[in-house]
């Protein structure tokens, strides 16, 4: 009977973990979405390679770096379900902060978007 409750636990502990992971990889795909979107839309034509490898390539992939560490130093503090949701935490900031922070740029030109601050 311990058994099946500590058999049924690890399998409630994994399926947490993979939802969690699901979220985490839905939130960066939807912050490099709307944070590619922005950067196209924000910058002029001679600055936009340039903004776009700072925002995404630069910045982006940090985050991938950094990712799989937080997640190995927190998992023994924590849990790896709860450090798992820590790093998914990060993107839907983002994500936020893009939202919040940025100009709208619907209904305008592409050249009066691109003389707005960024």
């Amino acid at each position: 009977m311990e058994k099946d409750r500590e058999s049924q636990a690890a399998r409630s502990a994994g399926e947490s973990a993979r939802r969690f992971e699901l979220v985490a990889s839905a939130s960066v795909s939807a912050t490099f979405a709307v944070l590619n979107a922005f950067t196209t839309e924000l910058f002029p034509t001679e600055r936009r390679a340039e903004a776009f490898a700072w925002a995404n390539n630069l910045l982006g992939r940090v985050g991938y770096v950094l990712a799989p560490a937080l997640v190995g130093a927190l998992a023994g503090r924590v849990g790896w379900g709860n450090a798992v949701s820590a790093t998914a935490a990060f993107p839907l900031v983002a994500l936020v902060l893009i939202l919040c922070v940025l100009p709208e740029t619907k209904g305008r030109e592409l050249e009066e978007t691109a003389r707005l601050p960024p």
